[in-house]
């Protein structure tokens, strides 16, 4: 938080915050499914296997990391939570960061509804005046649990907890670089 706060002090450029959604942890420059499913080198033209059915990695501890190709055959290999710092919001309303973006490229037409109108009513009247089954009907729509940030563990049911507790808020806050 820190690093953002610095880099918004000095508002040299528009700084924009990603406050929701899946997030790429890696991006391969060559289709690693194709070259493990059809043996093919970087060089050989692709086959295109990644469209033919969801595929993930499964890291150490069992976490699913899904890989999403893009238009150019590169694999996009994505955190196994989806980031949320619905919680932590009002860190982010301040000068120097002119917008705050959900990245919901990947998300039904439902979800993307449903997490605008949360996150507007939380900038407009603050986390307390969200209702228990708003926040229940948020975890249950998210297609693979939250996280507020990559260097802090899986949020998951503790979401709720977390968005109606401040000081558990920050706590959490202290041990991650993101949110």
């Amino acid at each position: 938080m820190e690093a953002i706060d610095t880099i918004a002090a000095k508002e040299v450029l528009p700084l924009e915050i990603v406050v929701h959604g899946p997030i790429p942890g890696m991006i391969l420059e060559h289709c690693l499914l194709s070259m493990y499913l059809t043996r093919q080198t970087p060089q050989d033209p692709c086959r295109s296997p990644c469209l033919h059915a969801p595929y993930a990695l499964i890291d150490i501890i069992g976490q699913q990391r899904p890989i999403v190709p893009d238009q150019y055959c590169r694999n996009h290999i994505f955190l196994a939570h989806d980031l949320a710092c619905l919680p932590y919001l009002y860190r982010f309303c301040k000068p120097g960061i002119k917008s705050l973006r959900i990245e919901a490229q990947y998300y039904p037409v439902g979800l993307v509804g449903l997490v605008t109108q949360i996150y507007r009513k939380v900038l407009d009247q603050g986390i307390k005046a969200l209702t228990e089954s708003e926040l229940t009907a948020l975890v249950e729509a998210s297609p693979r649990g939250f996280t507020a940030g990559a260097h802090l563990e899986h949020i998951g049911n503790y979401f709720l907890a977390e968005a109606r507790d401040p000081g558990l808020a920050l706590r959490l806050e202290e041990r991650t670089l993101i949110c």
